[in-house]
């Protein structure tokens, strides 16, 4: 749609908001910014009555949909309309699915005309095996959550379960956009493991995590850990949900605390392992690939 990146267009717009609203901004009411926006940057938005290009955002509207799907933007006759499942009952991944649709408004429409389909896994996952599903997440978790306030919350708070609700809460974001977030802006060494009925799905490391050799994972449908307290979480033994330690996870690294959420809006049970500062440096141009880029072959 523009030559900017989704990183640029959501930070110009998110200085705008600043400009405006100051730290009053959060969390941001993405409905009415991107209907008002979309009309605000329209060619004929003083004569929107006799418009017949119809390019603004006329509704965001909750509507029955599959449950593979999580939203969608279509262009009608009146214009375009962001549409989400009904069934979505989590404010946090209603207001990320917004935001993800208003992404591909602003970066897709002219190479889409007709709209596009967004599934639970293109939004949820973190990890879109699609260029333009990956841009819309980048823009949405850029524009809900911009790094220079992010960084600065996040110090308010110590590593733990805490800190990321309240993170969650200031940016009305899904637990899980909110903790890759994290995972990508923090200097710790941490991982995300993302794990169904015992067994891994996927991870994310931190970049400075990635700069060791303190983790060398290989992907094969492994069961989390049995001494873990994710391992405890799945099998009722533990009602604790974070937990300092010294154990390790696999590699060489020693987690020196798990943090594991597990609640019915989520679709796997997220961990985030923080790591002990004890250095191992990778060889000297040595870079490893995200667990996903593994699994997929990338």
């Amino acid at each position: 749609m523009t030559n900017e990146t989704p990183q640029k267009t959501a930070i110009r717009l998110s200085r705008q908001l600043a400009i405006v609203y100051g730290e009053k901004r959060f969390p941001i009411n993405i409905r009415g910014f991107a209907a008002q926006y979309s009309k605000d940057i329209c060619s004929n938005r003083n004569k929107c009555h006799q418009c017949t290009d119809k390019d603004c955002i006329f509704a965001i509207t909750a509507i029955k949909l599959s449950d593979k799907v999580d939203g969608l933007l279509r262009k009608t006759p009146q214009g375009w309309v962001i549409l989400y499942n009904e069934n979505i009952k989590y404010g946090g991944r209603i207001n990320f699915t917004l935001a993800h649709e208003f992404g591909h408004y602003l970066l897709h429409r002219k190479k889409f005309p007709k709209g596009l389909q967004c599934s639970k896994q293109d939004i949820m996952d973190g990890n879109a095996n699609s260029e333009i599903e990956n841009e819309a997440n980048i823009f949405a978790s850029y524009l809900l959550m911009p790094l220079d306030d992010f960084r600065k919350t996040a110090s308010q708070y110590p590593f733990g379960v805490s800190l990321f609700q309240n993170l969650a809460v200031r940016y009305a974001t899904s637990l899980t956009a909110t903790i890759l977030k994290w995972i990508d802006m923090t200097d710790e060494k941490a991982m995300v493991v993302f794990s169904d009925n015992g067994f891994i799905l996927w991870c994310r490391k931190s970049k400075s995590l990635l700069k060791t050799k303190l983790v060398q994972y290989k992907f094969d449908c492994e069961e989390v850990p049995i001494s873990s307290l994710t391992y405890r979480v799945y099998h009722g033994c533990d009602i604790q949900y974070e937990k300092d330690q010294h154990e390790i996870w696999w590699g060489k690294g020693l987690v020196s605390k798990e943090v594991v959420f597990k609640a019915p809006q989520l679709e796997a049970v997220i961990t985030v392992l923080l790591y002990e500062d004890n250095d191992i440096p990778c060889d000297e141009g040595y870079t490893e690939k995200d667990c996903f880029e593994t699994i997929i072959g990338g």
